[in-house]
């Protein structure tokens, strides 16, 4: 009797291993499905956040398509003729677009005719999401103030505006730069020149007039 219980219960022993696996199947089967429907809804959600934003942007940038410009033929007639010990040497001015973003801008280059050399510039891009968009400035959002030895980089007012300027005194090179209603760059860079000289040269520009061609 004892053969024979084992004899029927060995045979019986792949069918319930083939029930459970059975079992197993459907168990995965189902998370699958669970995986792939939560998987379907995030794709879906993603697509109306990407649709969503798209259209955002397609509204932000026909928005900064409207905004009206300076001509930069006037802004040209900012940059002064000449500084002190220093003659103009050529000028350049254009409007474009880019990024559906009108820009209009213009700059003057100066010498004294011998190692020391001078750059104005004023580009007018309409707004501050244009700036921030096109130009990319990391001081317009941060304060900076570091020094060394031989220079320093830092944001500070600079005639009523936000400002930033950079300078090394051992190769005598630097920039300032400062925001005029939040839509105007007014930069001045130069090589082998003094950090006087480019405040100096900043002041040639005559900011009040500037503002009244923004407002």
């Amino acid at each position: 009797m004892k053969w024979l219980w084992i004899c029927i219960f060995i045979p019986l022993l792949p069918g319930c291993e083939l029930a459970d696996q059975h079992k197993e199947l459907e168990k995965a089967k189902q998370q699958l499905e669970q995986t792939s429907e939560k998987v379907k809804e995030k794709i879906s959600e993603g697509s109306r956040e990407l649709s969503e934003q798209a259209n955002e942007a397609k509204e932000s940038l026909q928005e900064l398509s409207n905004v009206s410009i300076i001509d930069s033929g006037r802004l040209l007639a900012m940059l002064p003729e000449s500084l002190p010990g220093m003659e103009r040497t050529h000028t350049e001015n254009q409007q474009n677009t880019r990024l559906g973003v009108h820009i209009s801008q213009a700059e003057a280059g100066y010498s004294d005719g011998d190692k020391a050399s001078l750059n104005i510039h004023i580009i007018d891009l309409g707004s501050l999401q244009a700036v921030t968009a096109i130009l990319k400035l990391p001081w317009l959002n941060k304060e900076i103030n570091n020094k060394t030895d031989h220079g320093f980089e830092r944001t500070r007012d600079i005639r009523g505006h936000r400002g930033y300027e950079k300078y090394q005194s051992r190769n005598r090179t630097g920039e300032m730069r400062i925001l005029i209603h939040e839509r105007v760059v007014l930069s001045v860079s130069g090589e082998n020149i003094g950090h006087r000289e480019l405040d100096r040269a900043l002041g040639r520009v005559d900011l009040r007039k500037l503002e009244q061609l923004v407002d």
